[in-house]
This record gives structure tokens, sequence and C-alpha cells, in this order.
């Protein structure tokens, strides 16, 4: 197959392809669609991450009204469900996430393993979350990126911005939409590095940030101890609203959500600071930078304030009253859904080093410890109000 032929892993071209769709309500088979393998590092992996592009080869094509679907193979979600959870969460709070699922995944017949499914952040993806919107330019930054300025012209940012000695990319910037001017993005990145008062800062930076959806997802981050997040620069998409009530504003959200909710195998403890607040200002010691803007809004007591108020919707959405089914109950059902189909997936297994039996001990691990990290989250919202 020509695809995995190690020649031709690092290809980005696509190859034409049938699809066949099967859920139980819709069945569906789509003819000559665009089909490649995805990712970076894990293109090596026996079991590979897939990439199907409906409109690839015939212009307009769309399934489900979809143009593109990605099929993660959770190389590092060894419960299989921290990465459904995660989505789950920025849902609920109103951040823009990609719609997902888990597919069964089978090539020319034969299985090849189960995936994580979820829509491509493409233009269909801004016009359907940003309603109204859709013609500003959406910026895809990853790999240690912290709002950085680093001059005025677009050739530093397009070249990638900095590359290691290993030629990896340590500051990714990608314009995935719009209409390739990058000059809106430079200044804003000029603003956050270069508002050197805190009185100039807060005076503009509503001005710059939709802070509101914002503070939603920071919160979902801190709960989730995500370690790809907005302070460590990893995983970020950044769009330029144009609506006239909200023009000029940036709204960031994130993706690809494997690297959250990971405790101490031994002492069943946060491997991440687990402070509410101290999340967003503690970075990983090797990196240089600092995010200008995720760190300062941690420093204002008004920003506080209503982050530990998006904290407590947060917290009443999940886990309170207005939850239709609690965190624990809904992953522990997840969780025996999941269980054949990952004791199945021998690629996964072999790939990634994890036994049916890590597999099981993880996923109970991930839905004992969420209403545990609900009570610390709970009682240090507590303590807060009770201080202000």
């Amino acid at each position: 197959m020509y695809l995995l032929n190690p020649e031709n892993l690092y290809t980005e071209d696509y190859k034409s392809a049938n699809i066949h769709f099967d859920n139980g309500h819709v069945q569906e088979s789509i003819t000559n669609v665009g089909f490649r393998v995805k990712g970076q590092g894990g293109r090596m992996d026996q079991k590979k991450g897939w990439s199907v592009k409906y409109n690839k080869f015939v212009s307009g094509q769309k399934f489900l009204d979809i143009e593109k679907l990605n099929f993660k193979g959770c190389s590092e979600d060894d419960s299989f469900m921290k990465i459904q959870l995660a989505g789950d969460m920025n849902k609920a709070m109103g951040v823009p996430t990609q719609r997902s699922s888990y597919a069964v995944v089978y090539i020319n017949d034969v299985f090849v393993g189960f995936y994580f499914m979820h829509e491509d952040i493409s233009d269909h993806f801004i016009d359907s979350r940003f309603a109204g919107d859709g013609s500003g330019n959406l910026m895809q930054l990853y790999y240690n990126v912290h709002l950085g300025y680093y001059g005025a012209e677009d050739t530093y940012y397009r070249d990638k911005a900095y590359v290691n000695a290993l030629d990896y990319p340590m500051h990714y910037y990608k314009r995935q939409e719009g209409n390739d001017d990058w000059s809106d993005f430079i200044s804003w990145w000029f603003f956050f590095s270069n508002s050197t008062s805190d009185n100039d800062f807060f005076d503009h930076v509503e001005q710059y940030v939709d802070t509101d959806t914002l503070l939603r997802l920071m919160a979902v981050e801190s709960f989730l101890l995500m370690s790809d997040n907005l302070a460590s620069g990893n995983n970020i998409y950044i769009y330029h609203q144009t609506k006239e009530d909200v023009e000029d504003q940036m709204c960031l959200f994130t993706y690809d959500f494997e690297s959250v909710f990971f405790f101490d195998k031994e002492t069943n403890e946060p491997l991440q600071n687990p402070d509410i607040f101290d999340f967003f200002l503690t970075l990983n010691t090797s990196y240089d930078d600092t995010n200008p803007l995720v760190n300062r809004l941690m420093l204002s007591a008004k920003y506080r304030d209503k982050y530990v108020d998006y904290m407590s919707t947060f917290i009443s959405t999940v886990f309170g009253s207005e939850s239709k089914q609690q965190p624990a109950s809904r992953y522990a059902s997840l969780f025996q859904f999941v269980l054949p189909w990952a004791a199945k997936d021998k690629l996964w297994q072999l790939s990634f080093g994890i036994s049916v039996e890590k597999f099981v001990m993880a996923a109970e691990q991930t839905i004992a410890n969420l209403p545990l990290r609900y009570q610390n989250v709970t009682s240090q919202v507590d303590a807060y109000k009770r201080r202000r």
C-alpha cells in the first residue's frame, strides 16, 4: 500500500479512496475522496492516524455537511476517554470545539483500529461556530508559541519563526483560513509583547481578545490539568472575528486534548500543580518564554474574579443539578463501550506499549479522579469567594 511505504509516510499527498460510513442510523458510501496518513512524529508508529478529505478530488463534495474528518490513534491517551472528556467539557462551557465521536476503522475490509474521530477546523467549522461571521483569518499556533512578537514582516512567521537543531519547529505559525494577510495577527502579538504598563494592557485587552470565551476555556483547562494549553503555548487556534459587535476581537480555543488529567499511578496525585490560579503561571522550566496574555489576566483582580465565576459556572453545569448525568457515571458507561474495542486494537497496544490491564487502570483512575478533582476545585473556589 503506497501510504504505508516508509518512503511515503511523510507525504501530504492524498490518494483517492472510497469510504463507507455506518453508525447504525446513517449508512452512506462516498467515492473518490482524499485519504492520507496524518500527524507528526506518530507517522512511524504501527498504528497510523488518518485524514479523509471529501472534496479533495470532487469539488464541493461533503459528507453530512463536513468537508474533512480526522482519525486519531490516541497515542497519549491510554484511557481512550480523556480526549472525549475534554471535548465534552469545552462544549458545556460554550468554547468552540470540534464535533467528535469514536470510530471502528477498516481498510480494505481489514480492521486497523479503534479511533477518535473529529471534524477538521476549517472554514466550515468557523461558519458553524461564529454565526454571522466567517470571513476572518484563522491562525494555528503549536509547540511552545507564547504570542511573541518577532517583527513587523510576516516572512519570519511564515517560516515557522524558529527551528531547533533537530530541524523541528519550536514556534509554529500556520494561517489556516482567511485572506492571507498576516498584519492583524502581527499587530495583535505586538500589543501583548509591548504593553509594558498594566494600565495600557488592561485598558485595551478587550479590544483585542474575546476574554469571556478565553476565561471559560481557562476554567476547563485548569480543571483538567491540560499540559498542552494556553500557558505552555501548545495547540492553540486564534480566530479574528469580523462581526460588528466584536470586530477585531480574537477568539482563542484549543484542540488535540490527549494530554489531560494525568495522575501519578502510584500516589494517585496530580502530576501538575492543581491550584486553579498557579496553573497558568507555572510553566515548564525548559521554556524561555511566558504567555503575556493568560499570565497577566491571572494577576488582575478583575479577571481573577471573572475566572472564578466561570469556574463556578463550569462546576454547576458539569457536576451540579444542571448536569443531566454526573461525569463519573457518564464515563463509566463510556468505559464499558470502549473496553472491547481497546482490547481488540492490537496495533494501539503494540505501538504505544499499552496492555489491556494498563488501559483498564487508566480508565478507572480517570473516572475515580473526576469527583476528587471536583471537590478540590470547589474548595478552592469557595475559599476565594470568602476572601473577596
